[in-house]
């Protein structure tokens, strides 16, 4: 959090340059949004760096996290892991689940039990 207002983002595919491109906003008290242009900061990591806690890039609330996520997703960015959501994964297995019971387990009646 950056102690002004919360921030948002807005993220698109940048289709030329193979990536995303990525805007910050700051959301006022007012609602009103501002611009922001991130400056990152270049460290050199040597050996007398090593153990030493560095300041994180970006201090995110959860919601802004949130915000970064769903802007990310909305751009077409997907989890490298190849999980989509939660949801969808959960009722996939179940059906997976359901599909290996009915191919896999002993049917409970006989042809001559059903005639």
């Amino acid at each position: 959090m950056n102690g002004v207002g919360r921030l948002d983002f807005c993220a698109a595919p940048k289709p030329l340059y193979s990536g995303v491109g990525t805007q910050v906003w700051i959301r006022l008290p007012d609602e009103r949004r501002i611009v922001t242009r991130i400056a990152f900061t270049v460290e050199d990591l040597t050996a007398s760096t090593e153990g030493i806690a560095l300041d994180p890039a970006l201090d995110l609330a959860p919601n802004e996290a949130q915000s970064l996520m769903d802007a990310l997703w909305y751009a077409g960015v997907r989890p490298s892991n190849g999980e989509g959501s939660t949801g969808k994964l959960a009722a996939t297995e179940y059906h997976l689940e359901d599909m290996r019971r009915l191919v896999f387990t002993a049917p409970t009646t006989t042809k001559e039990d059903a005639l």
